[in-house]
């Protein structure tokens, strides 16, 4: 638990799920002024996912937009096969 982080439930592809949101704005907490999204992301694990690469693809390309080094390296497709 945090009070950085907002809880909430949402409803996503018809699946209600626990969301939580942590502001990375600094408008919003003097908190989360000095925090860097390179130190806060270790990686991203995409899968299972029926289109992995261009979920790759995208993840890579809004981290390099914020900044973060190696986005190539840090966002990562799982080999778990998708099963319906």
């Amino acid at each position: 638990p945090s009070t950085l982080m907002e809880k909430s439930v949402e409803v996503i592809s018809g699946v209600p799920q626990h969301v939580y949101k942590v502001p990375l704005d600094k408008n919003v907490s003097d908190q989360v002024a000095q925090l860097d999204v390179a130190d806060i992301i270790d990686r991203v694990l995409i899968g299972p996912s029926p289109y992995p690469w261009p979920l790759y693809q995208a993840f890579v390309d809004v981290l390099r937009d914020a900044g973060v080094s190696n986005p190539d390296e840090r966002v990562i497709v799982s080999g778990i096969p998708l099963r319906i």
